[in-house]
């Protein structure tokens, strides 16, 4: 076959040089690994490259999420409802309250049985008090009772005592009107016996 020298008529040569990823791509494959942590799926990051056509990601059974999931409210039951976490902070929350129990000597459901004594206590405690403040209030209007009753009888023996003081002020007054009376009587009996030694004295000059 004839080949001409010129290069000019020559075909291009088909090269085969693979373009390098564009930073779209890369960010897509971040935003997928982000995406499987989140939902609790491992992930090999070595893996992120080759994602389409190589690994499918390992993602966890749904049986073992619901499983730690319930294991998670049984140790911490005031969670809400629309409480949620993945897979991996639950079994960290969990590792969390089982290290703290241990350390503390106590496994939450004493601590939490503990808690309910100490409350029981506590209702007791209150309980005695209230009974005792009940007992002081009955003291209180017992003792109040009383000094109703003091003052009231106070308050006759000072109407009983005025009353004799008014008596004895009465008497008072007529035995002074009685002295008065003999006073003057006196006087009369006086001035008369001197009269009678008058003239007794002169007749007998």
């Amino acid at each position: 076959m004839f080949v001409s020298s010129d290069d000019d008529d020559l075909p291009p040569i088909p090269t085969t040089t693979e373009a390098p990823p564009s930073m779209a791509s890369k960010e897509s494959d971040r935003l997928r690994m982000l995406e499987d942590r989140v939902i609790g799926n491992e992930v090999d990051p070595t893996a992120v490259a080759t994602r389409g056509t190589a690994v499918e990601p390992v993602s966890m059974s749904d049986v073992e999420n619901d499983n730690i999931q319930l294991h998670l409210r049984q140790l911490v039951p005031f969670l809400s409802a629309e409480f949620s976490c993945s897979f991996s902070d639950a079994a960290l929350i969990i590792g969390a309250i089982e290290r703290g129990g241990s350390r503390g000597g106590l496994s939450l459901e004493e601590k939490l049985n503990q808690l309910d004594a100490e409350k029981k206590n506590l209702e007791s405690r209150i309980k005695r008090k209230d009974s005792l403040c009940d007992e002081l209030k009955d003291s209180v209007a017992e003792s109040r009772h009383k000094v109703e009753a003091i003052r009231k009888e106070s308050n006759q023996s000072k109407q009983l005592f005025s009353q004799r003081v008014e008596e004895m002020r009465k008497r008072l007054l007529m035995e002074e009107g009685r002295t008065e009376k003999l006073q003057m009587q006196v006087k009369r009996l006086e001035m008369e016996n001197n009269e009678l030694r008058d003239k007794i004295r002169g007749r007998r000059l």
